[in-house]
């Protein structure tokens, strides 16, 4: 793993622009939230790099295939991606680059790793525009089938089809997530904030900080600096007040976007026919 690590004498930015990691609506990220895909570097174009890379020099079928699985084993054990951010990239090789990475298996012709049919549904709904996002999402979770289910059944699939022969997965993240909370020492003053309204957008602020630790850590340096003292809920919420309202800022532009049409302006009329 350490090998890994510090490959490139410089810092490589991932996911630049619109990719970087941000809360806009219809963004990767954005789309990973709803899906329960961790979020380290965005969908992975190394992947994809390698793919064309490793198919020019001559490798095809299950050689390609395998070398691609090697890229991505060693992209998550160096922490650049997580599996999901790479499994995207070499789904939609697998689909777009053509047959180059299918191989004959168990009496099975076209055999592939990567282009399932759950990571073909998955990646069709991921790329659709918001919203057709929107409803595909919501025709799905109806159907019993929500996309961060849709995402676990891919990643069954991919396990079945490129791990070791008998090899069980273990776990998942979701009962790991709700076994650990019932580990958690009994804490009634916490379980209460949890229930209040409104806990949803302190979670958003704590997510576009970068995680609970470094929103801790950014807060207490730069808005909170008394909270060892103690803070009154006033203080608190005004030490946090622009994370809080960030996404709605974004979310109010995109709207107010849509509502003013080619025109550019907002008219009474245009907010009644919106």
């Amino acid at each position: 793993v350490d090998g890994t690590r510090e490959y490139f004498f410089e810092d490589i930015v991932h996911g630049m622009g619109v990719h970087g990691r941000n809360l806009t609506r219809g963004s990767p990220a954005d789309r990973m939230l709803h899906v329960g895909i961790p979020w380290i570097g965005g969908v992975s174009g190394s992947v994809v790099d390698f793919y064309f890379a490793a198919r020019n020099l001559g490798y095809s079928g299950k050689d390609l295939a395998d070398l691609i699985l090697v890229d991505i084993a060693c992209l998550v054990a160096g922490g650049q991606h997580s599996l999901g951010e790479l499994l995207f990239g070499a789904v939609s090789a697998d689909i777009y680059g053509g047959p180059a990475m299918q191989f004959d298996h168990d009496g099975k012709n076209n055999f592939s790793y990567y282009a399932s049919e759950p990571w073909k549904q998955l990646l069709e709904t991921m790329n659709m525009p918001e919203p057709e996002f929107s409803r595909a999402s919501q025709l799905l979770a109806s159907q019993g089938t929500p996309l961060p289910a849709l995402f676990d059944a891919a990643l069954q699939e991919f396990i079945r089809r490129a791990g070791p022969a008998g090899f069980k997965r273990g776990r998942d993240r979701k009962s790991s997530m709700q076994a650990s909370l019932l580990e958690m020492p009994r804490m009634p003053t916490l379980t209460t904030c949890i229930a209040k309204p409104g806990v949803d957008r302190f979670k958003l602020a704590v997510y576009s900080a970068g995680g609970p630790a470094r929103a801790f850590d950014f807060w207490s340096r730069v808005s909170l600096s008394g909270w060892h003292t103690g803070l009154v809920a006033t203080e608190l919420i005004s030490g946090i007040q622009q994370a809080l309202v960030q996404q709605d800022v974004i979310d109010g532009e995109a709207a107010f976007d849509d509502i003013a049409g080619d025109s550019g302006f907002v008219t009474r009329a245009s907010l009644t026919a919106f």
